[in-house]
């Protein structure tokens, strides 16, 4: 669900310009993703 929502936040899905909010936002939740798979032991 965290990458389909940084996907979503990054315009993914949409062609309008991605705002800085979202733009952070996402990055935020690609790292959430990220430690979760690591902590899941998945490279």
């Amino acid at each position: 669900m965290l990458l389909q929502y940084s996907m979503l936040l990054l315009g993914a899905f949409n062609k309008k310009p991605v705002s800085r909010a979202n733009i952070i936002e996402a990055q935020k939740t690609f790292q959430r993703y990220s430690i979760d798979l690591t902590e899941l032991g998945i490279p």
